[in-house]
């Protein structure tokens, strides 16, 4: 195969897009689709928007939590308080992706399921101990 046949142009893409809103952006469960319904402008502003949107608001919550971590060290179980943060953080980039199809929702549920799972092992483990 050829390698090139797989690569596309962004710009020409953004323009596409521009023209031609892809009914995605509606049917996910994410906040994309609030960006193209109530923001002004052509489409390609409002991806570059959501775009700048997910990297802001995923720095601005790892800050908040090395914050956190840093200010609350020895209170925290390292283990739940890494797991949870990586909850946090899938949550975070999830809500802004850009195209929302559903299943990319089961990997932050599923890790929902493992902090469940660490915080009643740990209580359970501490009532038996």
């Amino acid at each position: 195969g050829n390698p090139k046949a797989f690569q596309f142009d962004l710009g020409q893409t953004m323009k596409w897009f521009s023209r031609n809103p892809s009914p995605h952006l509606h049917n996910g469960l994410g906040l994309s689709n609030y960006f193209l319904d109530f923001l002004h402008g052509d489409n390609t502003h409002k991806i570059h928007l959501l775009q700048f949107t997910l990297i802001s608001f995923s720095i601005l919550t790892m800050l908040g939590l090395a914050f956190y971590l840093k200010k609350n060290k020895q209170k925290l179980d390292s283990r739940i308080f890494n797991v949870a943060s990586l909850k946090i953080m899938l949550t975070v980039f999830y809500a802004f992706v850009q195209i929302p199809y559903s299943y990319l929702f089961f990997v932050p549920m599923g890790v929902s399921f493992v902090v469940l799972f660490a915080a009643f092992n740990k209580n359970y483990a501490a009532r038996n101990s």
